[in-house]
């Protein structure tokens, strides 16, 4: 239990970031994307997928990085130099 309130109040500082920058997605307040990002950031989700389904950690943090980049951002298109 202390774990899931320590990423729950962990989460929080991520998304003061993403709403002072204007990032968070059209249609998701800020309740709503810390409850995504608490579920999908739990030991739960990564035994599931690395120990049970027998998925490398670098696929899960990709997989898992990608997923919340889709889930909480706006999509922005890139305006970097290359």
């Amino acid at each position: 239990m202390a774990d899931r309130v320590s990423r729950l109040t962990g989460g929080v500082a991520s998304l003061i970031v993403i709403l002072r920058v204007g990032w968070l997605r059209s249609g998701l307040d800020a309740a709503g994307a810390r409850d995504v990002l608490w579920a999908l950031t739990g030991s739960e989700l990564y035994r599931m997928l690395v120990v049970e389904r027998g998925w490398s950690s670098d696929r899960y943090q990709w997989c898992l990085a990608d997923t919340l980049i889709a889930g909480l951002l706006v999509a922005r298109p890139f305006t970097g130099s290359s």
